[in-house]
């Protein structure tokens, strides 16, 4: 079982991006699909505020947020969601972020990715 996409050639430089559905923990009709910043610098996965109102998502905690440089931004709530891209499906506690969907180590630690830089492609086994 095994995951492929292509690098989001829309950012400088090229970056690998999985398109990914977040669920609803209870409501499985309820989803949305994505484009996913696969970052393993991320410790956690984290999901749009338009995914939290479109999915009508209840918070279950709050965590501190940080920037690149370690740097203390605040808190966000974080909301139990299942994340599916491929054959995969992960429930996580994703954080609510003012950026884009990021895929972080939460899901990464559970898979063995490979980043093909020269030829832009991702491979999540």
């Amino acid at each position: 079982m095994s995951y492929k996409n292509t690098y989001n050639s829309n950012v400088q430089p090229p970056a690998p991006y999985a398109k990914v559905t977040i669920i609803h923990p209870t409501k499985k009709n309820q989803s949305v699909d994505d484009d996913a910043l696969v970052d393993s610098g991320a410790s956690g996965t984290c999901i749009t505020k338009w995914i939290v109102e479109r999915l009508m998502l209840i918070p279950n905690n709050m965590v501190q947020s940080y920037d690149y440089q370690g740097n203390l931004v605040g808190t966000k709530p974080t909301y139990q969601v299942k994340v599916s891209f491929g054959k995969f499906t992960f429930v996580v506690n994703a954080a609510e972020t003012d950026g884009g969907t990021i895929i972080g180590r939460d899901i990464l630690n559970q898979l063995t990715t490979i980043l093909k830089g020269k030829t832009k492609q991702l491979e999540m086994i």
